[in-house]
């Protein structure tokens, strides 16, 4: 009877630990996005930004030019000077409204891909460009260079959820581990078709590599030497 108790509350730990690191894995998929999000946001804020002060400085022109027109006193050069700081201001405000619209699309796409367990027809290339987007902000703060070899015509039918989820996770760990105390670094990552089934895909970077003692144990869950700066501080060799 004690050996059935036993082995029931093993049985019930063992659940309450697989419940719990389910609900880890989950949380940090949301606390990616989230931080995407904030990211994207705070890009978006700049080119609405600089949209909306051309589009005002516009207005402004366009309110002394009118009361000069209703005045009767508007001149030749004066009108050709208002034309052509309306097209510059249109120009800046046409330009920084489209850079806006691009972000929101590339993170609406991240965003959708991440929740996606659907088979899906995508350019990798493409693929790739929407993800280093997404952690442009991150990127804007350090020195560190990423590198993309991808065929353009690279086109594969596969999740791109995981894909987006693996990247970003392997280039978060780059800068925050890998680049620890480290001005400039650089990360390649080339991407080739193998054959019609497969793609292979290298990623490295120059940072400070993985310690002997941790490189048998880099696929355990939850694997970390800086607690509270990520559940992974490698995730391959």
């Amino acid at each position: 009877m004690a050996i059935k108790e036993a082995n029931n509350e093993l049985i019930q730990t063992l659940e309450k630990l697989h419940q719990f690191q389910r609900q880890m894995v989950q949380n940090e998929k949301i606390a990616s996005l989230c931080d995407m999000f904030t990211g994207v946001a705070h890009e978006v804020n700049i080119p609405v930004g600089l949209g909306v002060t051309a589009f005002t400085m516009m207005l402004d022109r366009l309110s002394d030019t009118h009361k000069v027109f209703e005045e009767k006193i508007l001149k030749a050069s004066s009108l050709s000077k208002f034309i052509t700081e309306s097209e510059e201001n249109l120009n800046i405000t046409y330009r920084n409204l489209n850079r806006a619209a691009e972000l929101i699309s590339s993170f609406k796409q991240v965003a959708v891909d991440q929740a996606s367990e659907n088979n899906g027809v995508f350019s990798f290339a493409k693929l790739m460009d929407e993800i280093l987007m997404s952690v442009r902000s991150k990127l804007k703060k350090v020195n560190h260079l990423i590198h993309v070899n991808c065929a353009d015509n690279l086109v594969v039918e596969s999740k791109t959820g995981p894909i987006n989820q693996i990247m970003i996770n392997l280039i978060m760990n780059s800068i925050i581990h890998g680049f620890e105390h480290v001005d400039k670094g650089q990360i390649d990552i080339i991407i080739e078709s193998v054959d019609d089934n497969k793609v292979s895909i290298e990623f490295k970077d120059n940072g400070k590599g993985i310690p002997e003692h941790l490189q048998k144990r880099i696929f355990d869950p939850f694997v970390t030497t800086n607690v509270g700066q990520g559940l992974v501080d490698w995730v391959c060799i």
